[in-house]
């Protein structure tokens, strides 16, 4: 019988304070300090005579196929084994450098800064790894209360979490390959202090077993109706809510898998890029984006004024309300519908459809806050900050950030109208088998009923969406979004018949 080796360690890789941080267009200044650290976390499963697959999870907003690269051979050179069989995915924390990828997307233009890079490079061609026996087993966990659908709280969200256990033969629990679909926003544009979120926390909480994240299909999913704050107690309770939920499932028996090393397959899918509007109607939509903004901070402002006159003992203390916005959620239509996935060992799929969304096995993930304003989202302070407090209270209430993030996204396709883009992209795709497990990696932020659809399509009996894999080329966006202008669908590279022809030739090059 083949022995199955793992070598598992994680890399503190925080930068010093001082370079920008990337994730926010309305974030200015650079980092001042560190709230936790940012990690590159490498595990390896091979055997003697087989190089397997070593996963390399980043701590960062995304890695460019040209990064990966270089990433993957400073992360083979330690292991010894071809770059090839390295994948490197990103977590999408929204507090790390921009100085390791420079820039991602028109939307918020970097530069690479290469003495980062060097340091990174560095850190991981130093690694340490040193080669165990264990045994794999797959689990797989609902999640309910770290996000939701980003534009209706009862849209499509696949909730369950893919956990991969590494035991040592002795039975301790030596590494963790988690992944969980949801954008580590906890930290706004306001924070400037790297931090990896919540999947930070959550790999703190379930130490001291080395916990490699991987960010499943999260381009609609967030906590911007789960969380209930926007500072360090909340991302350590949004990772201690998910760590909770892993070890609560590690704590029940697991599907064993084989003992044979993973197997990885790639290919390169060449999409072509759509027509960006030309500038002026982009900056129409930018007008118009400007004018709904302004019309919600408003009404916030006349929210606050009447809970203001209704309740003066606390405009007496000194503090200010939270105003919510116009509105709990965006309304955009739900227009597509995808089968659930005959997943095995608990594992599930996002179905979609017009009204409510069936996610995960016991429906769909709805948190305990249904604003993301709550106690802490303002800070109280004397009547005369209450102007700005308030407008910070209509952008951080969900209807708020709905009316930012368009706004975002019309003046992103601005800047799509004026870059010289490519009239094609090509996207490395890559397939991890382990026994009746397959990770699809794609080097895009799919939205989560896309995820769905390849879980559908898959042959295997377990199938896992990874997104931020190798690379990064942007939003693919569903049909409802497309149609509603969301931000995400203002900024992307690919039209929906491209993003046809991407799960399509994804789903065949999977079930070869």
């Amino acid at each position: 019988m083949t022995e199955l080796l793992l070598a598992a360690t994680s890399l503190d890789v925080t930068p010093p304070p001082g370079h920008r941080l990337d994730g926010y267009a309305a974030r200015a200044g650079v980092a001042t300090s560190t709230a936790d650290p940012l990690c590159a976390t490498m595990i390896w499963l091979s055997s003697v005579d087989d190089p397997g697959v070593l996963w390399l999870t980043l701590d960062a907003i995304a890695v460019s196929s040209t990064l990966a690269r270089e990433l993957a051979e400073a992360a083979g050179a330690a292991a010894g084994i071809p770059p090839s069989h390295v994948v490197v995915s990103a977590s999408h924390t929204h507090s790390g450098p921009s100085g390791w990828t420079g820039e991602i997307h028109p939307v918020i233009p970097a530069e690479q800064e290469r003495s980062l890079v060097d340091s990174l490079v560095a850190a991981l061609r130093g690694a340490q790894l040193t080669l165990q026996p264990v045994t794999a087993s797959w689990r797989s966990v609902e999640v309910v209360g770290v996000g939701t659908n980003r534009h209706r709280r009862n849209g499509p969200h696949d909730n369950t979490a893919g956990i991969l256990a590494l035991h040592s033969l002795t039975g301790s629990l030596e590494a963790v390959l988690l992944d969980f679909a949801c954008h580590p926003t906890t930290y706004g544009p306001e924070n400037m202090r790297y931090s990896a979120d919540w999947p930070g926390a959550a790999r703190a909480a379930l130490a001291p077993a080395v916990v490699g994240f991987l960010q499943g299909a999260a381009g609609d999913v967030s906590p911007r109706f789960t969380r209930q704050g926007r500072g360090a107690a909340e991302v350590t309770r949004l990772g201690t809510l998910l760590a909770t939920r892993v070890r609560e499932s590690l704590a029940g028996p697991g599907l064993e898998l084989p003992q044979s090393v993973p197997a990885i397959r790639r290919t390169t899918l060449t999409l072509p890029v759509r027509n960006i509007p030309p500038a002026n109607e982009s900056e129409a939509l930018v007008t118009a984006a400007e004018k709904l903004l302004t019309e919600a901070e408003q009404l916030a402002t006349a929210t606050e004024q009447l809970a203001t006159t209704s309740a003066p003992s606390a405009t007496a203390a000194g503090s200010i309300t939270t105003a919510s916005g116009p509105g709990a959620t965006a309304s955009e239509p739900g227009a597509t519908t995808s089968a659930p996935s005959a997943t095995a060992a608990g594992s599930s799929t996002t179905a979609s459809g017009p009204g409510a969304t069936a996610s995960g096995p016991n429906g769909t993930a709805s948190g305990p806050g249904a604003l993301a304003s709550g106690p802490g989202a303002l800070a109280s302070g004397p009547a005369a900050a209450a102007s700005g407090a308030i407008t910070r209270a209509a952008v951080d209430d969900p209807s708020g950030r709905i009316s930012q993030t368009r706004l975002d996204g019309a003046r992103g396709q601005a800047l799509m109208a004026a870059a010289n883009l490519p009239s094609a992209l090509d996207l490395p795709v890559s397939a991890v088998t382990m026994g009746d497990v397959c990770w699809i990696n794609l080097p895009v932020e799919l939205f989560a009923v896309h995820g769905a659809c390849l879980q559908s399509d898959s042959t295997h009996p377990i199938t896992r969406v990874i997104g931020y894999t190798d690379g990064y080329y942007g939003y693919v966006v569903d049909p409802s979004a497309a149609q509603a202008g969301t931000y995400e669908a203002l900024i992307t590279f690919f039209d929906q018949p491209t993003t046809n022809q991407l799960l399509t030739e994804t789903a065949t090059f999977v079930n070869q």
